[in-house]
């Protein structure tokens, strides 16, 4: 009987084991292509950024990114220990730097990169050659061991078999008849030029979450020196406080689907699923979510989340908005854990270097979310949608929750009203160094700092549901009857 309920165990849980298995980045940029190409070759055309063949292009150029990115990685950990070739990593590092800085490189039409033309690509190919001119004024043009169809190439005046530039880029249309090309059948597609650079500059239309009605009510957490027997005391105070879901975003700080420190990138994972419930019952209500993911916004460039952003109107804040909004000691002091060099508690720590390429892949971006790293975007946005209430989610406590441009120093310098989601949060602490408590201590600790010198704090589960009988429908007032002369 006890083998038997072993079984019953493993079995329940193995369906559980093959869903936490985590998805790497490049394995979902592979498999967000496979659905793009379905999309693009049913739908070709191209208006603008979020066209079908343009969203397939940028995933394009970010896989190859990424899989640089990660050969440079793996190339610079193979070297750290080996002192025939740890003269390399130096390199290999400025190497990495600068891949990460430089613009994606154009995606282009050749056999190297195994980007073939077919229905729905878009892309360059610099150096082609002529099959023949058409007698409507077409140039049929050698691509890749393709046969493309194509107007506008000027190629009149060229010979069968000359090579020459083309500078624009060229979507792929509809598959035609085989050409014959030096005694060989070449598969054809129709292909028209495209300013390709000019539709990346071209936004989609944007449009902003609808504003609906419903009152969160939040049990606020926050700690007040009160004066008690002619003494300060430090007290926890315990409040409600409602907000209106149209006037309230929820901030997704730094949480990246990597990081140096092992253990953090570890609990993460670990706190991603738990988030993204929360997110998805607070958008559901009617909450706005803006993804947070520092230092990546080169990944999300030209979707409609980061363009939502991007295109709100400028406003002018009542003070500066800085990169980083530091303490100010006369009226913060500083806080445990001391931030120190080893502030990682990783048993051995690793090469401190930038494994992060975009948000973790457990929290799902959708609907009328938001995407910016910029505190007077994101400031921006909130003037022009009404939003008065922030919601500060991620990592780290002690860092980049209160330090960045639109953390909670920061946004309530600017007059937010803020709150931070203290179960969903993670600080960065080695129990090694001051004040030697455990980790989950460390950042109750600085949950505690913030309480009493920032802003309060709340448990999430009050973003996942709203005041009964608040969300409506609201009844409009019947239109008063007009009167009567008796």
């Amino acid at each position: 009987m006890r083998l038997i309920a072993w079984l019953v165990v493993l079995v329940s849980c193995g369906p559980m084991l093959a869903q936490e298995k985590p998805v790497s980045e490049l394995e979902k940029l592979q498999a967000d292509a496979v659905v793009a190409r379905q999309a693009a070759a049913a739908d070709p055309t191209i208006k603008n950024t979020a066209s079908k063949p343009v969203m397939l292009y940028l995933i394009e150029q970010k896989r190859r990114r990424l899989t640089s990115i990660a050969g440079l990685r793996q190339r610079i950990e193979q070297y750290q220990g080996d002192k025939s070739q740890e003269k390399l990593v130096p390199v290999l590092k400025d190497q990495l730097a600068e891949l990460e800085r430089k613009p994606l490189e154009q995606v282009s039409f050749d056999a190297a990169y195994g980007y073939q033309p077919t229905t729905g690509l878009v892309g360059y190919s610099k150096k082609v050659r002529l099959i023949e001119n058409t007698s409507d004024g077409k140039s049929v043009i050698l691509v890749d061991n393709t046969a493309l169809v194509i107007a506008g190439l000027g190629t009149s005046q060229y010979a069968s078999g000359k090579f020459f530039n083309v500078e624009k880029a060229i979507l792929i249309g509809a598959a035609g008849p085989d050409q014959l090309f030096q005694g060989n059948n070449k598969k054809s597609f129709a292909a028209t030029l495209v300013d390709l650079e000019a539709v990346l500059k071209t936004p989609p239309a944007v449009q902003n979450r609808p504003k609906v009605p419903g009152t969160l009510r939040l049990n606020v957490r926050e700690r007040r020196n009160e004066a008690v027997g002619g003494r300060d005391a430090l007290k926890v105070v315990e409040r409600q406080v409602e907000w209106q879901v149209a006037e309230t975003a929820i901030i997704v700080c730094d949480m990246w689907d990597d990081h140096h420190c092992k253990i953090a990138a570890q609990r993460v994972g670990v706190m991603a699923p738990r988030m993204n419930q929360v997110l998805t019952a607070a958008r559901d209500r009617g909450v706005m979510i803006i993804h947070a993911p520092s230092e990546t916004m080169n990944v999300y460039a030209g979707t409609l989340f980061r363009t939502r952003i991007e295109q709100a109107k400028p406003a002018q804040s009542p003070v500066p908005i800085e990169r980083r909004c530091v303490r100010d000691p006369k009226i913060e002091p500083a806080t445990l854990p001391v931030d120190t060099e080893l502030d990682c508690d990783d048993a051995v720590l690793g090469p401190v270097v930038r494994f992060h390429t975009r948000q973790h892949a457990g929290l799902s971006i959708t609907g009328f979310d938001g995407i910016s790293d910029s505190g007077q975007e994101i400031y921006n946005f909130c003037q022009q949608e009404g939003i008065k209430n922030l919601v500060l989610m991620g990592v780290h406590t002690n860092y980049c929750i209160v330090n960045r441009s639109f953390g909670i120093r920061q946004m309530v310098r600017v007059g937010m009203n803020v709150v931070l989601a203290r179960d969903l949060t993670d600080a960065l602490y080695d129990p090694r160094q001051p004040p030697h408590v455990s980790h989950t201590r460390g950042t109750e600790i600085v949950v505690e700092h913030i309480e009493q010198y920032l802003s309060p704090s709340i448990l999430s589960v009050d973003l996942t549901h709203v005041v009964a009988g608040s969300d409506g429908p609201i009844e409009k007032e019947p239109a008063e009857k007009s009167k009567v002369a008796p």
